[in-house]
């Protein structure tokens, strides 16, 4: 568990009365199972505990008591009955909400058991109870507590709105995801006040530009001045970056974040430096010292490169580069994203059959996210061996899962020559409050690398696409479509 898991107690409380007969024989029996797990007798803790946490006379024991038992008991079956500890978990907080760890363990457990919303409900008690322990917070689970739960549902924006008045800052910036959010929840109630308030935290370029291309923000966005020029947005979260690096020398999520604004800047160069001397860092700390924390993210670094070395035009580098990133592990199992990275890559490079093999080391366990990107993939092989089933197949995939991953639908679209089916989609996205920021930011136009072989028809198929009346009309009737000096993809 986290520092925020570890902020509550672990031992039984001492009743403040004399205990009955039958409440002492009780603790005794509960302070038998807590010596076995202490002994590492996990099993036979776990039954004991089971079997006394459910007995008639454990309701009878101050609220406290039954918190540490059910909580404990939740730890002890977690591995092998998740279902049976969110249950453990839910009674806890119920008999005693005072400790931050019980609400910690009840939002992971939620989040990984499909209930977002709840997850949420659970991290605001957090979040508005114990605010200074938002910076023991992993930014990933915040990202995952902002973005997993129905868009508009109360739950979401209470989180929201709990950690804008906590001032929950980022160091590598996750902050503003959390604001943007804020900001579109509050536009879509009518409150631009407070949308208004959520904005002026906003420091992402990429975020600036959503606003900026989107009719909402209107009254409240000022296109053309230095606060909302994407450009400076840009230098600037560059800059803030490299002064985190400075501060936080060993961090590598630090640099990993730091590969992606130059990414969106255009500085190649400066990437490749950076990650070249954080790869000699490595090689050359001892093993039992590492260098950095966090060494696994490495693979992101690695990403990176080999997206700056194929904008140099610098192919086969870039191609070595990822392959080598696909055959690390990530956090001890086999190396998910960049498999299919690759796989998107040799797409790109219009070699399906490599594109397969890339992908053909990805199980099936992976989230929803990744198996459209696996679907995408596979699309793309098919179409370039002109094998029609197993492109209606995975194209059929997308389109049912569409809301997963949009922006990959719509290429499979335009790739598949659907550019009817694709003004409909962009329509739709266009019409719905929930999924408007994401289109009017891909219909956007930015820096372009160069054009790689694969990618000419979907290319082609955008242009003809926001060319069409139809589309360009919805577009204006909410957005707008602009030309920024950023690579936006």
């Amino acid at each position: 568990m986290s520092g925020v898991a570890g902020a509550e107690e672990t031992t039984a409380a001492t009743a403040e009365e004399t205990p009955n007969p039958q409440q002492q024989r009780l603790r005794d029996e509960l302070d038998d199972a807590y010596e076995l797990m202490a002994a590492d007798k996990h099993a036979e803790a776990a039954r004991r505990l089971s079997k006394l946490i459910d007995a008639p006379l454990f309701a009878s024991l101050p609220p406290r008591e039954q918190a540490v038992a059910l909580t404990t008991a939740g730890d002890l079956v977690l591995a092998d009955d998740v279902d049976r500890a969110l249950d453990l978990y839910r009674r806890a907080v119920r008999a005693d909400d005072s400790q931050p760890g019980s609400w910690y363990r009840l939002t992971t457990v939620e989040l990984d058991t499909g209930h977002p919303e709840a997850a949420a409900a659970a991290f605001t008690e957090i979040v508005e109870r114990w605010p200074q322990l938002l910076a023991k917070t992993p930014d990933r689970l915040l990202d995952a507590l902002v973005w997993r739960p129905k868009w508009s549902s109360p739950e979401r924006i209470a989180l929201l709105q709990a950690l804008f008045d906590a001032n929950w800052s980022s160091k590598v910036g996750s902050d503003d995801d959390a604001w943007f959010a804020l900001a579109l929840a509050r536009a879509e109630q009518k409150d631009l006040v407070r949308a208004a308030s959520a904005i002026r935290r906003i420091k992402s370029a990429k975020l600036l530009i959503g606003l900026l291309s989107d009719k909402r923000f209107d009254s409240v966005v000022q296109g053309g001045t230095w606060t909302f020029d994407p450009g400076n947005a840009a230098r600037r979260e560059v800059e803030a970056l490299r002064q985190q690096m400075q501060l936080s020398p060993d961090d590598m999520e630090v640099r990993v974040h730091l590969t992606r604004a130059l990414l969106l800047t255009g500085e190649h160069e400066a990437l490749l430096k950076l990650v070249d001397d954080t790869q000699a860092e490595i090689a050359s700390a001892p093993a039992d010292a590492p260098a950095l924390s966090g060494a696994d993210e490495a693979i992101w670094l690695m990403n990176s490169r080999s997206t700056a070395l194929l904008r140099m035009g610098r192919t086969d580098e870039a191609v070595a580069e990822l392959t080598r990133a696909a055959s690390m592990p990530y956090r001890g199992q086999p190396n998910v994203n960049q498999a299919l990275n690759l796989g998107g890559l040799y797409c790109s490079l219009q070699r399906p059959d490599d594109a397969l093999r890339a992908i053909a080391t990805v199980k099936d366990n992976m989230s929803p996210f990744g198996q459209t990107v696996r679907n995408f993939v596979t699309h793309c092989a098919a179409v370039q061996t002109g094998n029609k089933r197993v492109a209606t197949k995975a194209l059929a995939y997308l389109r049912t899962h569409r809301s997963e991953n949009p922006e990959a639908f719509l290429r499979a679209l335009l790739r598949d020559g659907r550019i009817d089916e694709a003004a409909s989609q962009v329509r739709d996205m266009l019409a719905s409050p929930e999924s408007r920021t994401s289109v009017l930011m891909w219909v956007q136009q930015g820096l372009s690398p160069p054009q790689l072989p694969g990618d000419a028809v979907t290319a082609s198929g955008r242009a003809t696409l926001l060319a069409r009346d139809d589309v360009r009309t919805a577009i204006d009737q909410v957005g707008r479509v602009e030309q920024w000096d950023l690579y936006l993809e």
